[in-house]
């Protein structure tokens, strides 16, 4: 038997003959908040830009979440919580960052542009920076042969035989004052030229390439990071 409810916002009792039940509870109808976008080159052609990293971070998130764009250049992401995100993008010209905040529950759409990396400009500044380093490379060495070099002429120079007689006038006399100078001048542009080497070895090594792409064109762009 249903007993009649005392008002229409209370919950109905069923009388069971294991004793009355308690009524369902009210669904929670507040679902996590969603984030879409697109990501198109700068310019009056907005062409999309697909298969790029977009990265969004958060204080309400324990990491950052990322996503990838479609072949539209779009993407989204579901089960946000409310907070204010930071979109960021980077396809090797710079970052973009793009700042939003989502509501509870909140739906947000947001449009990012980003530069695709000029293939002229990125191959002529790796060519800048090769060059630097190669002459660190050449530079280095030069200075490290003059030190060995002025090492060798200190040690000869210590090592020269007094002269007979004791004649200090003698052209072949060890003179200790030359001596220390060829040594401790060596010994700085031994010092020098390593630690040049160093850094054009350094630098070369970090040249790296990277291709980077969009929907009308495709380039292999050389980027060094220092």
């Amino acid at each position: 038997l249903v007993t009649a409810p005392n008002s229409a916002s209370e919950p109905v009792p069923i009388e069971t003959p294991g004793g009355p039940q308690a009524a369902a509870p009210v669904p929670n109808h507040r679902p996590d908040g969603r984030l879409t976008g697109r990501l198109t080159e700068p310019g009056e052609s907005a062409t999309p830009i697909p298969a790029a990293t977009v990265e969004l971070t958060c204080t309400c998130l324990d990491r950052p979440v990322r996503t990838t764009t479609d072949i539209q250049g779009a993407f989204v992401v579901d089960g946000l919580p409310a907070g204010d995100y930071a979109l960021s993008v980077d396809l090797g010209a710079g970052a973009v960052v793009q700042r939003v905040s989502l509501t509870a529950g909140g739906r947000v759409h947001t449009f990012l542009r980003a530069a695709i990396p000029n293939i002229d400009a990125e191959i002529a500044e790796r060519e800048r920076k090769e060059r630097s380093a190669q002459a660190m490379l050449s530079g280095g060495a030069i200075a490290a042969v003059t030190g060995l070099l002025l090492l060798v002429g200190a040690g000869v120079e210590y090592n020269k035989s007094d002269c007979k007689f004791e004649l200090e006038t003698c052209a072949n006399a060890p003179r200790p004052q030359l001596a220390k100078a060829l040594a401790v001048g060596g010994a700085f542009a031994l010092v020098a030229g390593a630690t040049t080497l160093g850094f054009g070895a350094h630098r070369l090594r970090k040249l790296r390439a990277s291709v980077q792409a969009s929907t009308t064109s495709a380039a292999l762009v050389l980027v060094g990071r220092f």
